[in-house]
């Protein structure tokens, strides 16, 4: 699909507001356990992007992922080329808004981290878990918010 497309296509609903994307972060941190597929580094690849709501009664779009783990349901390990592939076809996205929402993200992510008093001995920088998760969190926000001001100029 052309970006322009994309961009038209989702014209229709509004944008997608910093409370939408707190509340999408919230949710997302909080999921089950699939934080203890990821490593201790941002080294694990997520897709996120922008999609017209499932409700046709919701007037805003909706912020959706994908992670490699969920790409590779075959048990291969697929390159970074085959996800875009995957992620352009199957979800039919533009690959500017597959690049735009590209982020490497580490397990500390999950609210599980979120009040840890654990420390971080690797990196004597940061003082414990719950700091690193808070970096990435914000790394996430202004992500998202740039994945956004790009779709809905």
């Amino acid at each position: 699909m052309k970006l322009e497309n994309y961009q038209n296509h989702l014209k229709n609903y509004n944008k997608t507001s910093k409370e939408d994307i707190h509340k999408f972060i919230n949710s997302f941190i909080s999921e089950h356990s699939w934080y203890k597929h990821l490593s201790n580094e941002r080294s694990h690849l997520f897709y996120f992007f922008i999609s017209p709501p499932k409700d046709n009664n919701v007037e805003r779009c909706e912020i959706k992922y994908i992670w490699n783990n969920l790409i590779s349901w075959d048990g291969d390990i697929k390159s970074e080329l085959d996800i875009k592939q995957i992620l352009e076809t199957n979800y039919n996205l533009p690959i500017q808004i597959i690049e735009i929402g590209e982020i490497k993200l580490s397990k500390f992510i999950h609210s599980a981290f979120l009040n840890s008093t654990t420390y971080f001995l690797e990196n004597e920088t940061r003082q414990s878990f719950a700091e690193l998760h808070e970096e990435i969190i914000r790394d996430l926000e202004i992500h998202l918010g740039k994945m956004i001001d790009f779709v809905f100029p």
